[in-house]
């Protein structure tokens, strides 16, 4: 009796860890995801301001002016 008593509890025991190891794996996919959108943003960003250095239309007093202003 006190054997499958045992058994019970080390049965609980171990489907809320694979609970919690469940809700980790969630949260890190949905930590994942959220770098990945910021990453995507940075990205943008990146892109843009590399696209206003190389605009062969300012001069380099313009260009000395928005490179300060995004720094």
């Amino acid at each position: 009796m006190d054997q499958k008593i045992r058994e019970q509890k080390l049965h609980q025991q171990e489907q809320k860890l694979i609970d919690d190891q469940r809700k980790l794996i969630t949260k890190q996919k949905q930590i994942i995801a959220e770098q990945r959108e910021f990453m995507d943003v940075q990205g943008n960003l990146i892109n843009k301001f590399f696209k206003i250095l190389n605009d062969p239309s300012l001069d380099k007093e313009t260009l000395k002016k928005v490179v300060v202003k995004t720094l």
